[in-house]
């Protein structure tokens, strides 16, 4: 039988590996999962939130952090968060919106976006580029030109259509890795998170996903 001493022994070096085991892990889960298009792409597949990993779609650790489904590890990169690890194009606009004094501004700039989108033809409403889970009828194209991603989008609420021509001016010209390694973090940065209602900010986030989705389709069929 093990003495006391011997099972405090134990119980100290269980805790102190758990510590090493949960540090070690989330700076590789974090170098590893920012770093590689074919994860992050299987999580933009699967639909998991960004930030998140799951344990049936990381082959990378083998530790027990996600046996209980999906563990926020990415919290440390979002706290971290900079303009310039944005592209020039998605950083253009956190800073036009940062400039923005108050909410009715960020409304007005959030509107003028949506007006810059090009008219999007009747053929491209159909339901495999309608966005799902939006309040909104939401629809988004994208074509691979030269390696290159270039969207169009439109939408039937004005708020909505503006969320999709930020996007799209942000994520146009893009390779599809550039955008399946991007997270919606950014749009706490412009102040629209605290502007919009929940289910619009829903909706940016679908949409986000979406053009994501369909990044990969695009260099997934060249």
């Amino acid at each position: 039988m093990p003495t006391l001493r011997t099972i405090f022994i134990y119980i100290i070096r269980f805790i102190r590996s758990i510590r090493c085991q949960f540090s070690q892990s989330t700076a590789n889960c974090k170098n590893y999962h920012a770093s590689n298009p074919e994860v992050i792409a299987n999580y933009v597949i699967n639909n998991v939130t960004p930030g998140a990993i799951n344990s049936k779609q990381c082959h990378k650790c083998s530790n027990n952090l996600h046996s209980k489904g999906k563990t926020r590890l990415f919290d440390a990169v979002a706290m971290s968060f900079s303009i310039e690890s944005l592209p020039p194009s998605l950083a253009k606009i956190v800073q036009r919106f940062q400039r923005a004094t108050d909410q009715k501004r960020r409304y007005e700039q959030l509107i003028w976006y949506g007006t810059k989108l090009n008219p999007l033809s009747e053929e491209d409403k159909v339901p495999e580029n309608k966005v799902p889970g939006c309040v909104s009828q939401v629809f988004i194209t994208a074509a691979l030109d030269d390696g290159k991603v270039t969207y169009s989008g439109d939408s039937d609420s004005q708020l909505t259509k503006g969320l999709v021509g930020l996007l799209v001016e942000g994520l146009n010209g893009l390779t599809p890795a550039e955008i399946i390694q991007l997270t919606p973090d950014f749009i706490q940065e412009t102040g629209l998170n605290v502007s919009l209602t929940p289910s619009r900010a829903n909706g940016f986030y679908n949409i986000f996903k979406t053009m994501q989705k369909k990044a990969l389709e695009t260099g997934s069929n060249n």
